[in-house]
């Protein structure tokens, strides 16, 4: 239990971290704009294209009355929640592929800072730009693989869904840690199998971390700001309790 909250704990340690360097502040302006035009689009346009199916259903089309008027604002409120959730899964998907390179020049930055040590590139710009690439792709993979069989798993009667659900839950936590922790191990080049063992060489602080990610990356809009925190809160945890 002590490690779960020591993991929960990192996010709020690294906020002090922006305000002791600013030059924090600077690298995070176009990942929050790439992160806040990306997620805008995907949770707007998808209400923007359900709504007449929802003014379809309440009734609204013709001669509505109050309660037609109650159930439009219901359906608007589920199907809302629905899209966080849809948005925050896509948003997942797709925003360390456009941010990536972004987000690891955040975690080199704070790697010398903790380790009072220059991270000089081995291989140059572009073999990096391409690792890091490469290790977005990767975790994609994984995510969008176990989504799709979680989901069909899903399909099977009485237990499919209560599985489906904790299952979801624990991998959500999990690929949260290895998201933000994967950054100083992209640097080094490591294989996906090698950092999901690391990930899972200290399960408590892991979990723990993860799941603060989880249940403040799915607040819309809040985990835009709150995303180069837990770089830099991934990052610090990967140096600090010696996952390398």
């Amino acid at each position: 239990m002590k490690n779960i909250l020591k993991g929960i704990n990192y996010p709020f340690i690294s906020i002090g971290y922006f305000f002791k360097y600013p030059k924090l502040i600077l690298l995070s302006i176009i990942p929050f704009i790439i992160n806040l035009l990306l997620y805008s689009f995907i949770l707007f346009y998808s209400l923007y294209r359900l709504k007449p199916k929802i003014i379809s259903l309440a009734g609204l089309e013709n001669s509505p009355d109050a309660l037609n008027y109650i159930l439009y604002f219901f359906l608007t409120v589920v199907v809302f929640f629905i899209l966080i959730i849809i948005s925050y899964i896509i948003f997942t998907i797709f925003s360390g592929l456009f941010t990536g390179p972004f987000n690891e020049n955040i975690s080199k930055f704070i790697e010398e800072k903790i380790t009072s040590q220059i991270t000089v590139s081995e291989y140059g710009f572009f073999k990096d730009l391409l690792i890091s690439i490469k290790s977005e792709i990767a975790k994609l993979i994984l995510y969008i693989s176990v989504i799709i069989i979680l989901f069909f798993i899903g399909f099977l009667p009485i237990i499919g869904s209560i599985f489906t659900m904790i299952a979801l839950f624990l991998f959500s936590c999990f690929y949260s840690a290895l998201d933000f922790l994967d950054y100083p191990m992209a640097r080094k080049n490591y294989s996906l199998m090698w950092k999901i063992k690391s990930i899972l060489s200290k399960p408590s602080l892991s979990f723990g971390f993860g799941l603060s990610a989880s249940l403040f990356l799915v607040i819309p809009f809040i985990n835009i700001l709150l995303k180069p925190i837990f770089v830099v809160a991934g990052t610090l945890m990967y140096f600090k309790e010696n996952y390398n």
